[in-house]
């Protein structure tokens, strides 16, 4: 693009607007003559898009509520566990009955976190993909 520009000379500029970072302040003269900061209109309307989305926000926050009887599962660290089972202590180990009670037990909450969790949820203006945490959760089981 050098070839459009390279041997011209340009007589005006072009104004671009930026934003202030501090809020404008109008100048006030003497003959009661205002005269507000060419931006400001860029600045108000950032602090809309700030507001509207932090609102926007608060419906994913209480979302994000849904999972609070999912932490304790997702803080199993299956290494703690085994290492927590001591291989010698045969005496206690489960019967069969038990340990066939304890797998129905952990299909049955697999199916519930299936049943509960969809793919893919809509939460105000966020598109909320669970397809990941329900695969983490149902492993941890």
């Amino acid at each position: 693009m050098k070839h459009l520009y390279k041997n011209k000379k340009f007589d005006k500029c072009i104004r671009v607007p930026v934003r202030p970072e501090d809020a404008p302040e109008k100048m006030v003269f003497s003959n009661n003559l205002v005269i507000e900061d060419e931006n400001q209109w860029l600045y108000d309307l950032y602090e809309n898009m700030k507001t509207l989305l932090s609102k926007a926000i608060d419906p994913l926050n209480e979302y994000i509520q849904k999972f609070d009887p999912y932490k304790k599962v997702i803080s199993i660290d299956p290494e703690e566990k085994i290492k927590e089972l001591d291989p010698e202590d045969i005496e206690n180990q489960c019967e069969l009955k038990e340990l066939t009670q304890l797998i129905e037990k952990y299909e049955k909450n697999i199916k519930n976190i299936e049943k509960s969790l969809p793919e893919e949820i809509q939460v105000s203006i966020f598109a909320v993909n669970c397809k990941e945490l329900t695969k983490t959760l149902i492993g941890k089981y």
